[in-house]
């Protein structure tokens, strides 16, 4: 039987798994989660100007989904929202600035349709 099991303390040893609270550093900390989260925006958004050589503004969000059964990305800026997929070599891009959109619209609820 081991001293953890027999109710003694075992103050000196470390566990082999600390907890995230006991572990050095600043691992969880909401300043480098923000950071973080500004950095990956930062770098999506280059990516997206890149992509469609245009302004987009400050990329908001990017969702993976699929048009007319082509997997792609779905990239939503403050300009618009943008369409990229590259399937075996054959590259899909779509852009719909938010001026041209006339009604968006859910169906089921895992869809949407924009209509311009």
């Amino acid at each position: 039987m081991s001293s953890d099991q027999k109710g003694e303390k075992n103050e000196g040893t470390e566990r082999a798994h600390p907890s995230v609270s006991s572990r050095s550093g600043s691992y969880g900390s909401s300043s480098n989660r923000t950071s973080s989260v500004e950095g990956r925006k930062a770098y999506t958004t280059e990516f997206v100007r890149a992509l469609f050589q245009t302004s987009v503004g400050e990329v908001i969000g990017d969702f993976s989904c699929s048009f007319q059964r082509q997997a792609g990305r779905l990239y939503i800026a403050s300009k618009g929202l943008y369409f990229y997929s590259n399937l075996f070599g054959f590259e899909r891009k779509i852009e719909i600035q938010f001026e041209k959109v006339v009604n968006v619209s859910i169906i089921r609820r895992t869809s949407i349709q924009v209509r311009t």
